[in-house]
């Protein structure tokens, strides 16, 4: 039976590795770095499903992933969002797309999907689940490429993330580069 928690520990990945799936991904769905990703056609164009589940089921969430049958589970309010191009929600679409891609084992499942759940500071973090399906949806929207002639204004409405996520994208990378992104917390 699946248990669930707020994080869990995966298989550990580094910060190239996620990107290069994001953008292995990418190119499955026949996007170009930086191009415009509409959920629906992505999910589409690789093989993934998606279903609208009552707030009763969804459990006060916006979304889950559910690897066993290749699918988001979403509410009708992410689904509406998404549909309206909401950047929160294309965020948070793209965690759980980093969960089907990189989280699909018999496993700890995350209970509060799409909701903010916690990052445990005694999971190593090149092995949390959570943080890497952020890398990962951060990653998906905003590669590397972008974000190399230093103009960063505007990349919200452009890419269609929050200004914070991109924001967060850039300290990633900061971070990576100075070979503190996966130290682990005391």
């Amino acid at each position: 039976m699946t248990q669930f928690s707020d994080d869990y520990e995966a298989s550990p990945r580094s910060l190239l590795e996620i990107e290069e799936l994001a953008l292995s991904y990418l190119g499955m769905a026949g996007l170009l770095e930086g191009d415009w990703i509409d959920p629906f056609e992505f999910m589409s164009a690789i093989g993934l499903k998606d279903e609208v589940l009552s707030t009763r089921k969804m459990n006060g969430a916006h979304s889950f992933a559910n690897a066993k049958v290749n699918t988001i589970s979403m509410s009708r309010q992410m689904r509406k969002g998404l549909r309206e191009d909401n950047h929160q929600y294309r965020y948070i679409w793209g965690h759980e797309v980093g969960h089907l891609m990189m989280h699909r084992g018999p496993g700890l499942k995350a209970r509060r999907a799409g909701v903010g759940n916690k990052i445990f500071s005694f999971i190593p973090r090149k092995q949390s689940a959570e943080l890497q399906a952020w890398l990962f949806s951060r990653a998906l929207f905003v590669p590397r490429s972008v974000l190399r002639n230093g103009k960063y204004d505007g990349l919200d409405f452009r890419l269609g993330l929050p200004e914070y996520a991109i924001e967060k994208r850039i300290e990633d990378l900061e971070q990576d580069a100075a070979g503190r992104l996966f130290h682990d917390r005391p």
